[in-house]
Formats: C-alpha cells, structure tokens, sequence
C-alpha cells in the first residue's frame, strides 16, 4: 500500500510539474510575440503586457501627461493604451509621415476584434470599410441622400 501511494506521489508531482513546465513556456512564448508585436513600433516607453502604458499616465490630468512623454521621447513615440497609439510630436516627422509618405498613412486602423464583432466580412460595412469599398459606398450613400433631398436648399425650391 505504501508502494502504490508512493507512486502515485511520483506521477502526481511530475505530472503538476509538467504542467507548470507547459504554462511557463506559454508564458514565455507569449511574451516573445507581444515585444515581438511592440517592436514593430517607434520607440516609447516600455510597455508591460495587458496594460501597456496605462502605469504612465496620470487620468487627472491626462494631457500633461502627453505632454511631459513628448519632452521624453522627441519626435514621435508609441504609447500601448493597451493597443498601439502612435504620437506624433515634432512638426518635421509630422510632414515627412502625412506630406512625403502621406499613402502608407491613409486609410482607418482596424480593430480586428469590432470587426470580428460586427460585420460579416473583413473590410466590409460603412464604418469599417477602408480603401476603394470606402469610396463606392460613400459614392452610393451621397447619392441616395441627394436623392432624398440632402444638400438641397429648401428656400431654393419654393
């Protein structure tokens, strides 16, 4: 009996640390992929994972805080609240980023989970359309308006 509740031990005790040894590298791997995912930014303060930088703004006054963050990080600066909010803080890199390359900054950012949540298709809708579907809706929502009467002056008419 003490054999069996030996062993039980033994495989009770590897098999929680097999799990621990699991989730430690779930652990790790998803905390390669989220500094993975923020490298893909301008620099900014380092953000922790599921509150980004939350830990560096103060709600009182909010605005301060932007403003002392662009004393710190000059030009333009990426802060996760906790998804990526790119500021932009020096009026050259403003002009170089919506001037010189102002087509790789056209367009909405997409917010994979409400468009998951509320459309049947990616890039569909008129809230989450972007791109050449943006303007044939917009086209065609114009014109059903004007047909209804929109941008048409009532004095004009009588």
């Amino acid at each position: 009996a003490v054999g069996v509740g030996l062993a039980a031990l033994v495989f009770f005790a590897s098999t929680s640390n097999l799990i621990l040894i699991a989730l430690g590298f779930l652990i790790i791997y998803g905390l390669f992929r989220y500094y993975k995912f923020v490298s893909h930014y301008p620099k900014g303060p380092f953000p922790l994972p599921f509150i980004g930088n939350i830990k560096e703004l103060d709600p009182r006054v909010i605005h301060k805080s932007f403003g002392k963050l662009g004393k710190t990080q000059p030009g333009i600066y990426t802060l996760f609240i906790p998804f990526p909010y790119v500021q932009i803080t020096d009026f050259d890199v403003l002009r170089e980023a919506f001037i010189e390359k102002g087509d790789d900054f056209t367009g909405r950012p997409q917010n994979k989970i409400i468009q998951e949540a509320f459309t049947l298709a990616p890039n569909s809708g008129v809230i989450n359309s972007i791109g050449d579907n943006w303007r044939e809706q917009r086209r065609t929502a114009i014109s059903i308006l004007r047909d209804f009467g929109m941008g048409k002056n009532v004095m004009e008419e009588q």
